[in-house]
């Protein structure tokens, strides 16, 4: 795990990170500042070539616990926005921003919902980045507007490397 970061699945609550924990997290590990500097220059390349931007996967199978300041890395520094769509039903209020992320269980079907307007959405372009744990290995179709994978902790299991790689490449 401490190939992905220093910071990844700490035993204790990281409280003693500051209140710019993402920029902490970024400086100090290779994985995550090179994913966030690759998106920012790959995104910079398509506006110069008047392409339309892509979309990103990152995947993770560990280290949950940093997953927000990643995606605080990629709108602070890539600039990403925040709140780009309101979705309302009869009980609760979707918010989503360029940047999400899916971790856990669609236990509910609040929860359900919400995986299957993400997954539209960044599949129309308006969100850019999902950041995925183990949950968005199987049944999770990302290739309408995916160019790129970042697995930042590779599965030993090829299998497995092949099904998160089937999320934005069909084969």
């Amino acid at each position: 795990i401490s190939a992905l970061s220093p910071f990844a699945s700490s035993p204790v609550e990281m409280n003693f990170l500051t209140t710019t924990a993402w920029k902490e997290v970024y400086d100090n590990s290779p994985k995550i500042k090179f994913t966030v500097d690759a998106i920012k220059n790959m995104l910079e390349y398509q506006k110069e070539r008047g392409d339309k931007p892509s979309s990103f996967v990152i995947y993770s199978a560990l280290g949950n616990n940093i997953l927000p300041y990643i995606k605080t890395a990629l709108e602070q520094i890539v600039g990403f926005k925040q709140d780009i769509l309101r979705e309302s039903d009869d009980e609760d209020v979707t918010v989503l921003d360029e940047v999400e992320i899916i971790e856990g269980s669609a236990d509910s079907d609040a929860e359900s919902n919400r995986r299957e307007l993400i997954q539209t959405q960044f599949n129309l372009g308006k969100i850019k980045v999902i950041i995925g744990t183990s949950t968005i290995r199987e049944g999770m179709n990302l290739q309408g507007n995916s160019s790129t994978l970042f697995n930042l902790t590779p599965d030993w299991n090829s299998t497995d490397v092949d099904q998160i790689e089937g999320r934005i490449h069909r084969q």
